[in-house]
């Protein structure tokens, strides 16, 4: 019907097509009427794609975009993915969720700039454009600001450009980092260290000696 209506004439779709070999493989066909000076139909002209190979990739990619998601929602990193161009949130795992204190659909409402001081937005901006780790703050929804590592990558998710980033709470590792530098517990009465402040303090720069 839609073929032999003078308005339309024209019809797509997507079907499935079977080879000479006997072989099946996914086609789209794009059909256009034809009429004759009369107005009387004379029947259609039809254009056939094999479209197998692209059906497969199209499969292949969300079969690995739903991988994909099972991995970053049981993450222990924070994971955010803001859409290239329009800077606005298109995923959050639980984990930033939780860092953060937003529901997800909060998240979802927000841009990269929401989570971020201003006087941190470039730098921030800069990092994840050339895709370098970056150290700086972020904003939870009471607005307190706290510390956090990101690495950012660079992907495609449900056909858009996008950038992850995965976030790390250095709270505490800021803490230790600093704790070597004011009088701690286990100190000895003349201001030297014990061996476990010491062990502890190296460990911290990623070297132990041991006597």
């Amino acid at each position: 019907r839609t073929l032999r209506s003078r308005e339309t004439g024209v019809w797509s779709g997507e079907a499935p097509g079977l080879c000479k070999d006997g072989t099946g493989i996914a086609t789209e066909i794009t059909a256009t009427a034809r009429w004759n000076e009369k107005g009387e139909y004379l029947g259609h002209i039809c254009v056939v794609r094999d479209i197998t190979e692209r059906k497969r990739i199209d499969e292949a990619l969300r079969a690995s975009e739903a991988r994909f998601r099972s991995l970053i929602e049981h993450a222990s990193s924070g994971i955010l993915v803001a859409d290239v161009d329009t800077k606005r949130f298109v995923y959050a795992n639980s984990e930033i969720c939780r860092m953060l204190g937003y529901h997800p659909d909060e998240l979802l409402a927000l841009e990269v700039s929401s989570i971020h001081p201003a006087a941190e937005l470039a730098r921030v901006q800069r990092a994840f454009a050339a895709t370098e780790g970056i150290q700086t703050l972020c904003l939870r929804k009471d607005g307190t600001a706290f510390p956090v590592e990101i690495r950012p990558v660079a992907m495609e998710l449900d056909g858009r450009q996008c950038l992850a980033g995965f976030f790390t709470d250095i709270t505490e590792r800021r803490l230790l980092v600093r704790r070597p530098l004011r009088q701690a517990p286990g100190q000895t009465n003349d201001g030297r260290q014990t061996p476990e402040q010491v062990l502890g303090r190296d460990c911290l720069y990623g070297h132990v000696m041991l006597l």
